[in-house]
């Protein structure tokens, strides 16, 4: 059973992947974001300084991706701060986000918890799922913002309609523990279960156990075996643990193919 999570976990540039925010944005329409997806960086940032200063702010954008992932250029936080800034002032919600992650950290510019969490509602107020994941976290943990667990829930749901796997996931935590929002194992078993279609894997181990209980779903052991199956593929080790306790049974029937072992 997963424990309610209070740590900024979001505010890590790998989980945010600083490097594949704008890849996919406007790439149709932008040379420099062609080049960029081909792997030409050299050639993408050429062009993006071009488009920036045609007012281009995904450009910006582009920008502070290249330099923050040291790709075509040697990594530099500073002028990667710099570009999102520029991307940031002109509306760019990706620009935001990535300028207040590293704010947040404190990279290429000065750490300041109320800045970072200003700017991630900047972006949560134009529909970024995203940055309104990680101002809830800002809430949760009382980062640039005052405490408010309501607060949290309020943008992590916001978040988890968007469609956001971490953030149904994490919503999910929030009902079953009644943080911020009435106890409810239905609605926790909800959003856990469409964070686990999404293929995240600790959302399949925990949408798992409800499934083997009956905790919010419909008892289904066998649907929740095969999320065990699914996680464990993911190397997900509580899964490959939890598979590795299911003993095969004599008998074919797909519904019988494993007995659960005492502890689910």
């Amino acid at each position: 059973m997963r424990k309610f999570r209070t740590g900024l976990v979001a505010l890590t540039l790998a989980a945010m992947a600083l490097t594949g925010l704008a890849v996919t944005a406007h790439a149709e329409e932008s040379a420099a974001y062609v080049a960029f997806a081909a792997g030409k960086y050299q050639k993408a940032l050429e062009l993006a300084k071009k488009e920036a200063e045609a007012g281009s702010k995904e450009a910006y954008t582009l920008m502070g991706e290249m330099y923050a992932g040291g790709l075509g250029v040697p990594q530099d936080y500073t002028e990667a701060a710099n570009a999102y800034a520029q991307g940031a002032d002109l509306g760019d919600t990706n620009a935001q986000l990535s300028l207040g992650l590293l704010t947040a950290k404190g990279l290429g510019t000065p750490k300041n918890a109320r800045i970072a969490a200003n700017l991630f509602e900047q972006a949560a107020n134009s529909g970024n799922p995203a940055a309104q994941y990680n101002l809830a976290l800002m809430y949760l943990q009382g980062e640039g913002r005052e405490a408010s667990e309501a607060k949290a829930a309020e943008w992590m749901e916001k978040a988890a309609e968007s469609g956001n796997a971490q953030a149904q996931y994490d919503l999910g935590a929030f009902y079953q523990f009644g943080r911020g929002v009435p106890l409810d194992e239905k609605k926790a078993a909800e959003w856990t279960g469409k964070a686990a279609d999404a293929g995240l894997s600790p959302a399949q181990v925990e949408y798992a156990t409800m499934l083997f209980k009956g905790r919010g779903v419909e008892k289904d052991e066998e649907k929740g075996a095969a999320l065990f199956s699914l996680a464990a593929k993911q190397g997900n080790p509580v899964a490959q643990n939890r598979l590795a306790r299911f003993m095969p049974t004599a008998s074919s029937s797909r519904s019988t193919w494993w007995r659960r072992p005492s502890g689910i």
